[in-house]
């Protein structure tokens, strides 16, 4: 039920929840994202999706990552549960108003061109932040969590340290990144006045 464009996420979720509960408990976790994803795809079939539909984007990317960034912050299988469940639902908010602003904007006869490309790039990136993922987090961040790492003395102090809590730090490392990439895309005034400067196409 996690949709392609998570599947970093998907997998650093696993080694997360088990370093402090077990295999069920991220299962259970896995579900409680699936019913968040079902439940924010009907929510906005009903809804219909942000008016604005440039801040509704750039505001459910932040919101995502700020859920992000919460999964990381204590071990706790509720806390994960909760802000998994909270970054699935809002997914659909996001895509539905991308993707409504780029059939609004790109021409019929070029959508199918357009989209294409689009979605070669965000399948071309998904498999590298997959594959980076994994070292990352054994190499890096979890060295930098362990009992004496780098880390262990200030941010450890905070989140925790052991099994776990370097990829929790890159968690939040990564939902702080999305964030602030949410802010900087709202704030570039031709990205937040697309809707009004590009106008919609007329056959």
């Amino acid at each position: 039920m996690v949709p392609r464009e998570h599947g970093a996420w998907a997998m650093l979720l696993i080694p997360l929840v088990v370093a402090f509960a077990s295999e069920g408990a991220a299962g259970g976790v896995f579900s409680a994202a699936g019913i968040g994803l079902i439940t924010g795809s009907v929510a906005v079939s009903a809804w219909g999706g942000p008016k604005r539909r440039v801040r509704g984007t750039m505001t459910a990317i932040a919101v995502g990552g700020a859920f992000v960034m919460l999964c990381g912050v204590r071990p706790s299988v509720l806390l994960v549960a909760v802000c998994s469940v909270g970054l699935m639902a809002i997914v659909p908010v996001a895509n539905t108003s991308s993707q409504v602003l780029w059939q609004l904007k790109v021409p019929p006869a070029m959508q199918g061109r357009v989209f294409s490309i689009r979605r070669m790039i965000s399948q071309g990136i998904s498999p590298i932040a997959i594959l980076a993922s994994g070292p990352l987090a054994d190499r890096v961040f979890e060295p930098l969590l362990a009992e004496g790492g780098a880390l262990a003395g200030n941010i450890g102090s905070v989140i925790g340290v052991g099994p776990g809590r370097g990829v929790g730090f890159m968690f939040i490392v990564t939902g702080l990144m999305t964030v602030l990439l949410a802010a900087i895309g709202y704030l570039t005034p031709r990205i937040r006045n697309l809707e009004t400067e590009l106008p919609d196409y007329v056959a």
